[in-house]
């Protein structure tokens, strides 16, 4: 709580309650959030993409795009961070429960997990999810 500033892997619109809360508990306002998606590998801002992981697969332009076309505030964002991993039976029931859902999703996973996703998954989503 001593440092001059903190970063979160975030964004404000999903946390912003407990965004305030630190901004509170440090006392002043030297809190940043980035996140979701990535810049553009060749862009001002390259250092940030290796650093984060790598490249996102989808480009922010066509991120906003697709957001754009959902009613707002129902949009579901799935991520369990860069060092999470899911089993190949967690993967599936995840899967299995966003096809039933009927909600706008973005599912972020590692492309190592990718492999779990089982085969139509994208087809049976539709427009639904990205």
């Amino acid at each position: 709580m001593s440092s001059w500033g903190i970063m979160f892997n975030t964004f404000e619109d999903l946390e912003v309650f407990y965004i305030e809360h630190m901004k509170k508990q440090i006392g002043r306002d030297r809190v940043w959030v980035v996140g979701p998606s990535l810049p553009y590998e060749d862009g001002p801002m390259a250092v940030v993409t290796i650093v984060r992981s790598g490249s996102s697969a989808v480009p922010p332009d066509e991120l906003l795009m697709w957001l754009d076309k959902k009613p707002n505030d129902f949009v579901v964002y799935i991520f369990f961070g860069s060092r999470g991993t899911l089993s190949e039976n967690e993967m599936s029931a995840l899967t299995s429960a966003l096809e039933l859902s009927n909600v706008h999703f973005i599912l972020c996973i590692k492309a190592s997990d990718s492999s779990f996703i089982l085969s139509g998954f994208e087809d049976w989503v539709g427009v639904e999810g990205l």
